[in-house]
Order: C-alpha cells, then structure tokens, then sequence
C-alpha cells in the first residue's frame, strides 16, 4: 500500500510539472510571436549600394583625414537646414522626382555610406506613408531624401555628384587627393545653388533684429533680462516688490511679487519648472487685472518650457479668464513663436496659424490646434493673422500697449553663381558595356533597396529565441529532479 501511495503521489508531481512546463513553454512561444508580429520596429540600419568606391577607403578616409571631416561637417550643416522642410519644399526647390540611374550619381568622399533611419511605424498601415524619391539637382548632382510616416517630413537625404570623365573612384588611398578636390569644388557649388534656390522659393524671412527689438525690455525673451526690466519698471510704476522662497526651502528658486499701493497683486514672477537652486531666474512671469475684491486674473502670462531661460510661450486672458490669444513655439531656434491662436468671448478658438518647415512663417491655418492638422488650409501672407494684427477681430485683440505680430522681410536678391567647376567638361558618365544599370531605388521603403538592412527586431527575436531555449532547458532538468 505505501508502494503504490508513493507511486500515486509521484505521478501527481510529474503531471503538475508537465503542466507546468507546457505552460511556460507556451508563454515563451506566444512571447516570440508577438515579437515576429510587432508592427514596429526600433531602428532600421542601411548600408548604401555604393557604385563607384571602395567602402573601407572610405571609411578610412573619414575616420582619419581631416580635410574629410571638415567637409562631412560642412554638408552636416546643409543637411539639417534642409531637414525642416516639407515634401512640397523639396519639389519646389529641386522640381518632381525621378528614378535614379545607374553608374550616373556617385556619392562623395565625405557623405554617409550607412544610415540609420527610425522604425517606429503605426500600426495601421493606411498612415505608413514613408518611401524615398531622388531629385535631380541641376545637372550635376542630386539628393535622395527619405521620408518619414507622414510622407512629408524627411528623416534623412543624401547627397550625390554626376560623374564624368574627370571623375576619379576612390578605390585606393592614393585616389583620395584628386578625389577630394573633385568633391570639394562640386560641394561649393552646390552650397551657392542651394543658397540662391533658397531665396528664389522662399522669397520672405523673418526680419530677426526686429523680432528681437519687439522682444526686449519688459518683454525680453530672456528670462534674466526680462527680470532686470520688471524690477526697473515696478520703482517707475510704484509697485512694492516682496521677495520670498517660493516652497519656503533656502535651496528653492525665490519668487517676486510686486503690489499696488491698496495691496493688490499686480505682477509676479517666479521659477516653475521644478528645479531647485540658488540661482535659478524666474522661468513665469504674470500681468494681474485689478480687482479689489481679492480675486487674483491674470491678464497676461509669459513662460519657458523647455529649460533654456528663453521665454516660449504667452497666453493672454480677459477679466473672468478666458483666453483671448496664446502662442508658442521654439524660441531658441528664432526669437518669435511659431503657432499662434485666437479665441472669442466664450473661450473657444476661432483660428490657429502655424508653420511647420522651419521658417517661423505661418503655412497653415485652421479653426483651432489639430495634432493631425485636419481641417487646415493652405495661409497666403496677406491674410495672416500673426503677420497683419490689424485683421484680427475685436474680440480676439489684445487691450494694452504691447500689440504680438510677426515681423517678416524680402530677402536681397540671390546672388549671381560662380562658374561651375566642369565648365567645358562633360558631364555624362562614360558608358560601360560590362555593366548593366543598377535598379532604381525610387519609392521603395529604405529596407527593401539595395544594400544590407538589419534591424533590430532581428536582436530581440535572437534573444527571446535564447529565453525559449533556456526555460525549456530549466523545465526538463526541474523535472527530472521531482
């Protein structure tokens, strides 16, 4: 009897075990499902398809030749100006895409030869709108610009030059000389073709040194200053100034009141950020309406959101608090928001404007703020709001002596450009029988052109495949201890 007890209880533990192992086992596999199933991807690495060079040559050229780095850096620069541009920027600048040849465009010496690009994707496929186009820059370069989810916003573009005779590949080290030089003087002029584009497309800017005069003073955008001026303006003004730790801690930011001569509040500035520090400036500064029933309304208030001691964002309010406008946007960058809207008596926004390239001019306007811009319609400059104040509506404007606009200027006429480089020379690429033309890239998601992609969805199914392993391996040893 105690034979088949011991029998009885044995069976019972490796039936448990086993279930649990199966359990396990499946948690594992439904694990390295959802992997293989995730409708995003972390980063999508590529290495370029390069026609011409010899990518260790290159590689070792921009890891150690100074006057490569120089170059490199140089087009870095011309890249992240470009990067705030939009499709429709692209088009206007370089006229619609087309496929690339082969053997035609070759990068240079100093351009990337591997990117990676983000792999975040939303799940539903309707809005994975990004793909790559190739523009043709005059005749003798061209950019490959890959856009992102939207279809719009670039998340990178290379920089290719048409080869001719006088081209050299840069198959060994001895060939970077005259290389460089070729490269170097084909950049040149592609920095003064761009730059008189430029102003040919986008014929206004925003007039700096006028934005930063409306912004001085009392209304700085620098908090530092801004403070300087407050303390100046309220001895003018008769205001008594308290300064007191705002979170009663000596390590805490101090904040400033100034009151009127019945003991109202009438400004006050203070850091709001949650730092702590003994120098920290104030980051909020606030305008009260007078009322003497105790009751404290801002009429207008000025903040910095993003740590930089900068002022980013005003909003401004009528007597009960509704809003009447509000703007914002990334003053360090330019020294004006970007997006600004108005509102009427009941507190609902009648138009918003924004831009959203980079310019600081407004490109969109629409009935209030959408983070998927529905609703928005193309802005002409004359019927802008932030530019004209004098349209604004009476229920929308501001009372008061500071009036917030927009100040924009023509850009000076392009300058006339140099003499191309291969002036005389030809710029069609020599013809190779044994070669076929490379396929166009055109269109296709940046992991389905040529080149090797890895990404890493490939490390996390490596290492859930690892875990399946493991945990089985962990299942059968517990069992055959039982």
């Amino acid at each position: 009897m105690r034979q088949v007890r011991h029998s009885l209880a044995r069976s019972l533990l490796d039936a448990d075990c086993a279930r649990r192992s199966v359990r396990r086992a499946a948690l594992a596999f439904l694990f390295a499902v959802a992997a293989f199933a995730m409708p995003a991807q972390a980063v999508i690495f590529c290495r370029l398809h390069d026609e011409f060079d010899d990518g260790k040559v290159v590689r070792q050229s921009q890891e150690n030749d100074q006057r490569v780095k120089a170059l490199k850096a140089e087009l870095e620069a011309v890249r992240k100006q470009l990067l705030r541009l939009k499709e429709r920027d692209f088009i206007a600048l370089f006229g619609e895409k087309t496929d690339k040849p082969g053997k035609t465009y070759a990068l240079p010496c100093f351009e990337w030869r591997a990117i990676a690009l983000s792999g975040i994707m939303p799940a539903d496929p309707k809005k994975r709108r990004r793909h790559t186009d190739f523009y043709v820059v005059g005749d003798f370069a061209g950019l490959e610009v890959y856009y992102g989810n939207d279809g719009e916003s670039p998340m990178t573009w290379l920089l290719y030059f048409r080869v001719g005779e006088d081209f050299t590949s840069l198959k060994d080290a001895a060939d970077l000389e005259k290389r460089l030089a070729w490269d170097r003087a084909r950049l040149e002029f592609f920095n003064a073709w761009l730059e008189r584009r430029m102003v040919q497309v986008f014929p206004y800017e925003v007039d700096e040194a006028a934005m930063r005069k409306l912004y001085s003073g009392e209304e700085s955008l620098d908090v530092r200053e801004r403070l300087r001026a407050w303390i100046a303006a309220g001895e003018r003004l008769g205001l008594t100034l308290k300064k007191s730790i705002r979170h009663g801690r000596a390590s805490d930011a101090a904040a400033y009141r100034w009151l009127r001569p019945d003991g109202t509040l009438a400004r006050e500035a203070y850091h709001g950020l949650g730092y702590s520090g003994d120098d920290l400036p104030p980051t909020h500064f606030y305008h009260y309406y007078h009322n003497a029933d105790g009751k404290y309304y801002p009429h207008r208030e000025s903040y910095s959101t993003t740590g930089h001691n900068i002022i980013s964002g005003w909003r401004w309010r009528r007597p009960g608090g509704a809003l009447i406008q509000s703007q914002g946007g990334d003053t360090k960058t330019r020294p004006c928001p970007t997006g600004w809207s108005w509102y009427d008596e009941t507190n609902h926004s009648i138009r918003y404007e924004s831009d959203d390239n980079g310019d600081a001019i407004p490109d969109w306007v629409a009935e209030k703020f959408d983070m998927e811009g529905k609703g928005r319609r193309p802005l002409s400059l004359d019927e802008s709001w932030a530019i004209h104040p004098e349209l604004v509506p009476e229920i929308a404007r501001i009372p008061g002596d500071f009036q917030p606009r927009l100040i924009i200027r023509r850009r000076s006429g392009p300058k006339p450009l140099p003499p191309p480089p291969w002036a005389g020379q030809e710029t069609t690429a020599p013809a190779d029988p044994r070669e076929a033309p490379a396929p166009s890239a055109t269109g296709q998601a940046p992991d389905e052109r040529t080149g090797i992609p890895v990404s890493i969805i490939g490390f996390l199914t490596g290492a859930l495949a690892v875990v399946l392993v493991w945990m089985l391996a962990w299942c059968l040893r517990r069992r055959r201890n039982v």
